[in-house]
């Protein structure tokens, strides 16, 4: 499982265009057994994984060796209906999940942003929800991504963030077999 999850965190940091581990507060790689932060607790994550329903992917790809599409089509075959947000892949529709170029496109309000961009991309996506009309239950940043300036903004709006997690990996780590279950 270990291994599964630095891959899955290496893959992560290659999209964002980073391939260095997370670096802690001294500097120095993060201690791979140590790739999740340890600030959520597992009924905290539980009952996000519950409650939502619908999820924007940003920075969603087309490519399946990419870990946004993994993402997206596990999220879709739990029953999470799933959009992917991607300029250059607006108006397609990728495993039958529609595709808009930003998050005011959406065409109804979610219950998720799921963010596979850069930390520094984080505080956009972040910026690109305050004048929208509606507010997401979770701003989720993937393996990788923490930007605590962003994070700060969208809790004091708010809405639950979660950083440096994927939701692939919670969803199994915590037996969930559906949406609202629990694995036999």
């Amino acid at each position: 499982m270990l291994l599964r999850i630095e891959f899955f965190l290496r893959r992560a940091l290659t999209i964002a265009g980073d391939r260095r581990l997370p670096q802690n507060a001294a500097g120095g790689s993060l201690d791979m057994t140590r790739a999740y932060d340890t600030d959520y607790t597992d009924d905290f994550l539980r009952a996000i994984l519950r409650k939502v329903k619908t999820v924007a992917v940003v920075g969603a790809s087309a490519n399946p060796e990419r870990p946004s599409y993994e993402v997206a089509a596990f999220l879709m075959s739990r029953g999470y209906r799933v959009t992917g947000v991607n300029p250059g892949l607006a108006g397609q529709t990728i495993l039958g999940a529609p595709f808009v170029a930003s998050l005011k496109d959406l065409p109804e309000p979610v219950d998720m942003i799921d963010i596979f961009r850069n930390s520094a991309a984080a505080g956009g996506v972040v910026h690109e929800v305050l004048p929208l009309d509606w507010r997401p239950l979770v701003i989720w940043m993937q393996l990788g991504v923490r930007n605590e300036p962003a994070a700060a903004l969208a809790k004091a709006q708010g809405i639950e963030v979660i950083m440096n997690r994927c939701p692939k990996i919670e969803y199994s780590r915590l037996g969930l077999d559906r949406i609202g279950g629990e694995a036999d």
